[in-house]
C-alpha cells in the first residue's frame, strides 16, 4: 500500500490478528468495515511497527482515496481464502 509516496506492506498473520484485538479490545472477527478498518491498520502495523500514521490519521487517508480500503479487502480476502485451502483436510488421494 502506497501512502504519502511511501510502500508500506501489509502482513497477514497471527501478529496482525492479536494487534486487531488488542486495538478493537474485542476477539477478532471481520462483521463490518469498523472491523476491516481496524484489521487493515494492524496489518500495516504488523508490517512495519513504526509505521508512522494513526488509526485515526490511518481511517482520514482511507477517506482521501477509498481505493485503499477496496484493494485492501480483496488482498485479505484472496490470502484467507489461500490460507482456508491450506487448512482443508486432504482425501488422501494423490492428484493425477
Amino acid at each position: 500500500m502506497i501512502i504519502d509516496g511511501k510502500t508500506y506492506d501489509l502482513k497477514y498473520g497471527i501478529r496482525a490478528r492479536v494487534l486487531f484485538e488488542r486495538i478493537a479490545d474485542k476477539p477478532f472477527t471481520l462483521n463490518g468495515t469498523e472491523d476491516w478498518v481496524i484489521f487493515i491498520y494492524a496489518m500495516l502495523l504488523a508490517g512495519d511497527s513504526s509505521f508512522p500514521l494513526t488509526l485515526d490519521e490511518f481511517m482520514d487517508k482511507l477517506d482521501e482515496d477509498p481505493k485503499y480500503l477496496s484493494e485492501s479487502i480483496k488482498w485479505t480476502t484472496d490470502r484467507m481464502r489461500i490460507e482456508a485451502q491450506l487448512m482443508e483436510p486432504g482425501d488422501g488421494k494423490k492428484k493425477q
